[in-house]
């Protein structure tokens, strides 16, 4: 799905325009955008991937902003 091998499936594309929706409101209001991340996970355990989902274009696209070993790695993700 991540590397676009797989269709999204329906939920996927359903959180993305809504995020997406949102944030054309958003935008218009002056408000901060929301933002929708995707975590990997390894069988419930780290390392976690995660990436920042986006939807342009009728189509989502995924920027991975980081691997995390533990959790400070993975809280540091978000904090920047």
């Amino acid at each position: 799905m991540v590397r676009n091998e797989i269709p999204h499936n329906s939920q996927m594309l359903v959180f993305a325009n809504t995020v997406n929706e949102i944030n054309g409101y958003r935008e218009a209001t002056g408000i901060p955008k929301a933002k929708f991340y995707l975590v990997v996970e390894t069988e419930g355990d780290f390392p976690h991937n995660v990436f920042d989902v986006s939807f342009k274009n009728k189509e989502i696209h995924y920027e991975f902003l980081g691997k995390a070993y533990n959790q400070q790695e993975y809280v540091d993700i978000f904090s920047n």
